[in-house]
């Protein structure tokens, strides 16, 4: 259901001062949009005089007033180009500007405290949009595929995170995630094809499943310390993901987190944690981040014992026992173990140094 029509306001124009006349834009429709009640029978709307609009030529809608905009008071219009909310508004409703298709720019008001679930879905043309830093929900779907959003930031105001809210949002490149929030949720940025990175904030402790999934443009992701649960495939299908780093902290990891991409991501993470274990169950090439390079047998230090070592690696008259073995012993990094490598640990126990 679409907003009803209203008495049009007078025409008004303005004269520039070369004294050619310019009509301004005309107030084509205008009415109440506050939050209301939905009547089965008629399949329709009231909304309360708590909040208002007009609607003008251009297709600038304002919405002035206080409370909740009214749920689906705006669904499907086609005739909403630019969105102006004006302080005072608290809340955007359910639907309230879903399938809006010709939406471009929403200028939403600091006293906003929540968009509610599929808000602004299907917005597709929808490019500008100002999140408050106050907002305290954020509703499922609420920018379901608003495919030519090209940015957002979200305050860590946020008390309530619903699912899916971007999910298939084409054009999104940045996104920033104010500290504060505390989970990635379900398929949250799902199938954001053009996100080729994203700083996770430290006050994150769960990322729920699918958050990442389809983000074919994403190269690198480092999960901050302070994570303790990623749910199944976060990372799923993001088939340009070269690097992902694990925290310590990390403890709960599902499964397929990386299905799809196995063969071309490496896992930086800490010995003998989840992330390490995970990373070797699953066959995922990995780099601990806490081996001493060098330091074969790891007491600490490189000296004597890890020099005789890598020369018998070199000379393949000895081969390491496991993985972390041979991260130690290759430190120039280039996946094999040879003279290069050995000469460098020799030199470091000779000289009681660190590899370099």
């Amino acid at each position: 259901m679409v907003f009803a029509a209203a008495a049009a306001l007078p025409k008004v124009s303005v004269s520039s001062l070369q004294g050619v006349k310019a009509s301004a834009a005309e107030i084509v429709e205008s009415g109440y949009c506050g939050t209301g009640e939905y009547d089965e029978e008629t399949d329709t709307y009231s909304y309360r005089t708590s909040a208002s609009y007009t609607l003008d030529s251009d297709g600038t809608l304002v919405i002035s007033g206080t409370g909740n905009i009214g749920e689906k008071a705006f669904f499907g219009s086609e005739k909403i180009k630019d969105l102006i909310i004006e302080e005072g508004i608290t809340g955007v409703g359910q639907y309230a500007f879903s399938d809006c298709r010709y939406l471009e720019t929403a200028k939403l008001p600091e006293s906003l405290e929540g968009i509610y679930q599929d808000g602004f879905g299907r917005c597709f043309m929808l490019r500008s949009v100002n999140i408050p830093k106050k907002l305290k929900v954020l509703g499922s779907s609420a920018f379901y595929m608003c495919s030519s959003l090209k940015s957002i930031e979200l305050p860590g105001t946020l008390e309530w995170v619903g699912t899916m809210n971007f999910y298939s949002c084409d054009a999104l490149e940045s996104v920033k995630l104010a500290e504060g929030l505390t989970t990635i949720t379900g398929g949250m940025f799902e199938s954001c094809s053009s996100l080729k990175s994203i700083e996770i904030p430290s006050t994150v402790t769960h990322i729920e499943s699918a958050a990442f999934r389809n983000c074919t443009a994403l190269e690198e992701a480092e999960i901050p310390e302070g994570v303790t649960a990623m749910k199944s495939s976060v990372f799923e299908n993001c088939e340009s993901l070269k690097k992902v780093t694990l925290p310590r902290s990390l403890t709960e990891i599902d499964i397929n987190q990386f299905y799809g991409v196995k063969d071309n991501v490496t896992v930086y993470c800490y010995k003998d944690t989840a992330a390490h274990l995970y990373a070797k169950k699953e066959a995922i090439k990995f780099v601990l981040l806490d081996i001493i390079k060098g330091d074969i047998n790891f007491d600490g230090r490189v000296d004597t014992k890890d020099a005789m070592k890598a020369a018998a690696f070199a000379k393949k008259t000895a081969a390491p026992k496991n993985d972390e073995e041979f991260t130690a012993a290759d430190v120039n990094g280039d996946e094999k173990l040879d003279s290069k490598d050995a000469m460098v640990i020799i030199s470091a126990a000779k000289n009681k140094t660190a590899v370099k």
